[in-house]
């Protein structure tokens, strides 16, 4: 898609557009759609690809560095909020890396994994149009479990995290990524996919996209 000025998005979404949207045409049918929200936007720069966090509000995309700049937290400050994604704001902002080496060949079973979006902050909640970014450290549980809170419907592709506590991604936070730390190297191993009906509070495993099932797709289309 190609991006285009907010003063042309702000006719189209009737004068909601701030300065800390990106915008986007999606002439052809082609466009983000229901359970994108959370995914990244990006732009080929030579040898790098600068990514742009999406947040859900009429396909509008948050500029990040105006974003982190509207709010007063801290780093190291607690939410104080019920549940799902409710750590500490996220203002170290850097790049991710794709699994390589053996890495492609690793499960990632019973390794603490981050899982961050734009979504709901708790069960029965709202996403405003100031939706701010939020984190949550959960361990990665094996696929059989998973599989079986599931009720056999987990594959291959899908990596699970526990949410015991009440703490997990939730409506919202779909295609955002889960990332785990590799010394110096933050890891993206899987893209939020879907939760249980029931609720994001109830400690029902989270299931998610395991990137080294599409890094082909990846890195032909990169």
């Amino acid at each position: 898609m190609a991006v285009i000025t907010n003063e042309i998005c702000n006719v189209a979404v009737f004068g909601d557009i701030q300065s800390s949207n990106i915008c986007t045409n999606t002439l052809g049918d082609k466009s983000t759609c229901r359970g994108d929200s959370g995914g990244p936007l990006v732009v080929q720069r030579r040898v790098r690809t600068v990514l742009t966090p999406k947040v859900q509000r009429a396909k509008l995309i948050i500029r990040l560095s105006e974003y982190l700049r509207g709010h007063a937290y801290e780093d190291g400050e607690d939410r104080v909020l019920n549940g799902c994604l409710i750590d500490t704001p996220l203002y170290t902002i850097g790049t991710v890396s794709l699994p390589t080496g053996l890495e492609i060949f690793d499960d990632f079973n019973g390794q603490v994994a981050i899982a961050s979006g734009y979504g709901l902050t708790q069960d029965g909640g709202s996403i405003s149009n100031s939706q701010f970014l939020s984190y949550v450290n959960m361990s990665v549980i094996t696929n059989e479990v998973c599989n079986i809170a599931f009720f056999g419907n987990i594959r291959p592709s899908n990596i699970c995290t526990s949410t015991q506590g009440g703490k997990s991604t939730c409506r919202g936070d779909s295609g955002g990524p889960l990332v785990v730390q590799r010394r110096d190297r933050t890891v993206l191993v899987g893209v939020t996919s879907f939760g249980i009906a029931f609720g994001c509070e109830i400690g029902w495993p989270a299931a998610f996209s395991r990137i080294t099932s599409f890094l082909g797709f990846i890195n032909d289309n990169l």
